[in-house]
Order: C-alpha cells, then structure tokens, then sequence
C-alpha cells in the first residue's frame, strides 16, 4: 500500500509516475529524491530545503499552509467541525499578483527563458492561444507586454548568461575557437558567430557561443578581424589562451585570423565542399545532368496535377510515395539528396514520361548519377563524422586517407568523373 502524502509541501510536488522514490517541483520541473528506496523511509526534508532555496514564496505559503493544517488537526482531534479556509487566504487566490510578487516574477522569468530556448518572436506574449493558456494556468497573473520582455527581460537574461560563460572562459589557458559569417538576404542579417572549445580539469569537453554578432559592415578580413578582437576582449580572453581558430577557407576569414593576430586552419568539411563543387559539380556532363534534374523536380514541385499523378504512379508501381527533393545548388549534399530521389523515382518517372511531356536522362546519364551518388556517399558519411559536436581534429586524417583509397578503387566510374 502506497503511503498517504499528507504533508502540505505535497501541493507543490508530485510523485513521479516512473519512479515512486522521485518527486517533481510542480514550479520548476526539477527531479528530487524523497530520501530513501522504500515508502517507509521516504521523507519530505529534501522537497522542504528546495522550495526553501529555490521558491522563497513558495516555502513562504507552505509554512503557512502547515501551520494552519497543524492548527486544523489539533481542533479536529477534540471536534468533528472542519475548520474553513481564512478569509484572507479566500481573497489571496482570487488576488491578481502585484507585479513584484515572487510569483508573477517567476512566470516573468519562466516565459523570457521559453522565448530564449525557443527562439520565439516576442510577440508571442500577445498572441491569443498563450493568453489563454496562462490564464489557465495562473489566472492571477498578468502577463507584461511584449515590449518589456523584448527591452528588459531577455536583456538582464543575456547579461546573466553572459557573465558567467565569461567566468568560465575567462580562467581558461588554452581554448579552440570556431567562427563563421554568414547573412540571410531575405530578413536583411549577416551576422559573425564565434565558439568557444575546452576541455575542463576532469577531461570533459565544453563549448559556449560567445557572440553571433550582427555585421554592418562590407565583410572583409579587416573588418572581421576587428570583430574577433572585439569579442574576444568582452570575455577577457587573452591571445595567450588561443589555440588555434577553426574557419573557412575564404580570403576574408583567412586575413581575419591574421588581423587578429591569432593561428587558424581551415575547416575541412568546407574544404571537402571546396572539392566536390570543383571536382565533380563544375564538369560540363554532371551540370548537364543537374540542370535536367532541376528541372524534373520543378515541373512536380511547380503542378499539383503533377504530383497527384506522381503519387497515384507510386501506389500503383508499387514505389515509396515520397515526394522528388528539391536541392540547393550552394549544398552539394542537397543535391545528392536530389540525385537519389530520381533514382529511387526511376521506373515511375518513366511511366510518367510516356503520357506527359517531361525532360529526359538518356541511360548514359542515368549512369553517371548513379557513379555520382557512390562518388560522394563517402564523402556524406566523412562531413557527418567531421561536423559531429564530439569530434576533434585527429579523424582528419584518417578521414583523408579513407576518402583517397576509395577513389583510387573506383574503377567503373564514367568519363564525366575520372577526371576527380
């Protein structure tokens, strides 16, 4: 039998359904042990110390609650009249919380940090389904405008955040950096982005992004050198502490570095990036081959006939019903994922071809996308291996020597790639 939870700290916990010997803050979401493995040594000391370190107002009611549930005991012990809830406590829960109440800057909090992780506009705040679920929620609080959490809330949180990571950044010797500018023509934002890389006393890796710091500048390697100078100022990082700094292999990044007076490698997923459009990408046979396949794609992404045809072709082929992959052409594993569509679509597109009009891969071209995708699916799995937050430089270059064998054993390979 499972024991009776008559304690009040109990209104602001909840047993863990997986686990009995847990408990959940019904505030915070965190996982608390109840002191002991069986339910005759569980107790409520560690529930108590948490709302008393982590809930000041909290505790604060629960003390109140306790001590009226000790009262109403003691008068239950000589009479059967329950006895009512105070008057004061009856105005509380229907009160709106003041807006320096604990609590409503709790859910201040709470919802700034939603925003953060989430990445959410901060007009989010006013939207109507969030009002809603807040008011059922806590109907006692007042939700701030979405101006307040835009100018003051997310601001003192970056602040935080800030000034701790610069705490631990601050007191390292040796770090590795990672930095990359990139800009989004759409929302008019190129921004400048550096990492940081160390790995603590105990030998566990750690990272924070110290900046993805707006650019409004022409984006040369003075003007990016300068930004890294200045970031890495605002944590207090000496040049001492630099390792080596992890880039790209443009010109800006690489004078960059030098402005910065700091050593730097190239990356070697974009050098492999640099390889493939250069080897493969730029030959006159493959760019024949993707513009035609651009165009197949086009033609189904561009008609919903189309696709409705497409689908019914797959059900009655017998093929998967998955759409054909637009690429992008600045992502070359966009297009082998393009490539591969058409392929596994082969059989279908042909029935297709046969009843409406649709540009068309000779065998020979077929071929050749098919030495394409097994030229470069080694390639895929080494950028996924190289891009993977757990590793480190010393996968180059074996990685390297992978990637050579391979081609050296690819024997079958059409004219439009032997020249790789």
């Amino acid at each position: 039998m499972s024991k009776q939870l008559t304690s009040c700290v109990w209104n602001y916990f909840t047993v863990n359904p997986v686990d009995n010997r847990k408990a959940i803050c019904n505030l915070c979401k965190s996982t608390l042990s109840r002191g002991g493995q069986e339910t005759k040594s569980f107790t409520t000391t560690n529930l108590v110390q948490h709302l008393r370190s982590k809930h000041a107002v909290a505790f604060t009611n629960f003390q109140k609650e306790s001590k009226e549930k000790k009262d109403t005991d003691a008068t239950q012990s000589t009479a059967t009249i329950p006895r009512p809830a105070t008057i004061e406590a009856l105005l509380d829960r229907k009160q709106p919380f003041q807006f320096n109440d604990q609590r409503a800057l709790d859910w201040n909090k709470t919802i700034a940090e939603f925003i953060a992780l989430d990445v959410q506009p901060f007009s989010v705040v006013d939207n109507l389904g969030f009002r809603r679920i807040m008011a059922k929620a806590e109907p006692r609080y007042k939700i701030p405008s979405s101006k307040y959490f835009a100018t003051t809330l997310i601001p003192e949180i970056h602040t935080s955040i800030k000034n701790k990571v610069r705490g631990m950044v601050s007191s390292q010797t040796s770090m590795s950096f990672t930095s990359d500018a990139w800009s989004d023509p759409s929302v008019g934002v190129a921004l400048l982005s550096l990492t940081a890389h160390w790995i603590t006393v105990d030998f566990q890796r750690k990272q924070a992004i110290l900046a993805a710091s707006p650019l409004e500048e022409s984006h040369t390697g003075d003007y990016l050198g300068g930004m890294l100078i200045q970031i890495l100022g605002e944590y207090n990082i000496e040049k001492s502490a630099v390792h080596v700094l992890l880039r790209d292999s443009g010109a800006n990044m690489i004078k960059a570095a030098r402005v910065a007076d700091i050593d730097s490698i190239g990356c070697f997923a974009h050098t492999l990036q640099l390889v493939i459009n250069d080897g493969i990408m730029s030959q006159r046979a493959v760019k024949d081959i993707l513009a035609i396949s651009r165009s197949i794609v086009g033609k189904f992404r561009h008609s919903i006939l189309a696709q409705q045809r497409l689908s019914d072709l797959q059900e009655s082929l017998g093929a998967p019903n998955k759409k054909l992959v637009q690429d992008v052409q600045t992502r070359w594993n966009a297009t082998l994922a393009m490539l591969r569509s058409l392929v596994e679509q082969k059989q279908v597109l042909g029935a297709y071809g046969t009843e409406h009009e649709l540009p068309n891969l000779n065998a020979n071209q077929w071929t050749l996308i098919s030495n394409i995708i097994d030229t470069l699916a080694p390639f895929e799995e080494a950028t996924k291996e190289v891009s993977d937050s757990q590793t480190s430089i010393s996968v180059v270059l074996p990685m390297l020597s992978m990637l050579r064998r391979l081609l050296d054993r690819q024997h079958t390979m059409s004219e439009g790639i032997q020249t790789m």
